[in-house]
């Protein structure tokens, strides 16, 4: 998940944001629910490691 010159925080809310739009993206369809429960599962997971970065 680490790039060059990117700070992790940075890089984590890239990553949220990647996870919102694949999420928007299933929403229309009741074939998905699996995997936007487990997307949204990431996005909580991630959006707590990055107010980590964000307080330090």
């Amino acid at each position: 998940m680490k790039s060059r010159g990117t700070k992790p925080a940075e890089s984590l809310e890239h990553a949220i944001q990647e996870l919102k739009t694949i999420e928007a993206c299933l929403k229309p369809t009741r074939y998905f629910r699996s995997e936007i429960a487990e997307t949204k599962t990431y996005i909580k997971q991630l959006e707590l490691e990055s107010q980590k970065y964000k307080l330090t």
